[in-house]
C-alpha cells in the first residue's frame, strides 16, 4: 500500500529533491566519461538506469497529487480544485478511482487525460498539461516500456522513436541508454536524457 499523503506542496517538493538527485548524478557521469574514468557503455547503462528511475518518480508525483485533488485539496497557489468524489481519505481516493480494475496506469497520457474530466471539474489543473505534452509523453512511455519489457511490441513502438530521430531505422539498434544520450533534433543543447528531466519538472510545476 502506498504512502497516504496530505499535502500537494509535500508531494511536489519530495518530487523536485529526486529529480535534481538524478541530474546531479547524470552530471557527475557525464563528466567521468568526459575525464576517461568511464566507458561508453557504462554511461548508457547509467543514462538508462535515470531515464527509468526519473519516470517513476514522476509516476509517483502524478498518482499522489491526482489522488488530493480528487480529495479536493487545493493546489500549491492555493487555488481550489473541485472534484467529483467525496472520499473518506487518501487510501479510498485511490480504490474509488480503482473500482473494478486490476491496477491503475499512471503512465498512459490518454488514460490520466480521460480520468481528469471524470473526476476533475473541467480536469483541472491536469488535462491541460497532459493534452499539450501528450506526443512526448507517449514517447517516454514506449522508452519506457522497452526498457522494462524488451518484448515484440516495446521494440516495435521503440523503433518508430529512433526513425523519428534517424529518419529510418538503424542497422544496429541503438540501447535506450545510447538514445538518451543522443542530441536532441530540438535542441542541439541538449541530449534526450535532459530533455526528459526537463518536461517533467515543467509538468510537475504546471500540476502542483
Amino acid at each position: 500500500m502506498i504512502k497516504p499523503r496530505r499535502y500537494v506542496s509535500s508531494v511536489f517538493n519530495q518530487f523536485a529533491i529526486e529529480v535534481k538527485r538524478l541530474k546531479t548524478f547524470d552530471e557527475e557521469n557525464q563528466s567521468k566519461f568526459a575525464d576517461g574514468s568511464l566507458r561508453k557503455k557504462q554511461l548508457y547503462m547509467l543514462c538508462e538506469s535515470l531515464f527509468f528511475n526519473g519516470f517513476r518518480e514522476y509516476e509517483n508525483f502524478i498518482r499522489d497529487v491526482f489522488l488530493l485533488y480528487s480529495q479536493g485539496k487545493p493546489r500549491t497557489n492555493g487555488k481550489s480544485v473541485n472534484s467529483f468524489l467525496k472520499p473518506k481519505n487518501f487510501h479510498h481516493a485511490e480504490r474509488m478511482i480503482q473500482s473494478s480494475m486490476n491496477f491503475l496506469d499512471w503512465n498512459s497520457p490518454e488514460s490520466i487525460i480521460e480520468r481528469s474530466e471524470l473526476y476533475l471539474n473541467n480536469g483541472y489543473p491536469v488535462k491541460t498539461p497532459y493534452t499539450l505534452n501528450k506526443a512526448a509523453l507517449n514517447q517516454y512511455k514506449k522508452l519506457r516500456n522497452q526498457i522494462a519489457h524488451n518484448s515484440s511490441s516495446s521494440i516495435a513502438g521503440y523503433q518508430k522513436i529512433l526513425r523519428l530521430h534517424f529518419g529510418t531505422v538503424p542497422l544496429t539498434t541503438p540501447s535506450v541508454g545510447e538514445y538518451l544520450c543522443l542530441t536532441s533534433k530540438k535542441d542541439n543543447t541538449k541530449y534526450h536524457l535532459l530533455e526528459f528531466f526537463e518536461l517533467i519538472e515543467q509538468m510537475a510545476n504546471q500540476i502542483k
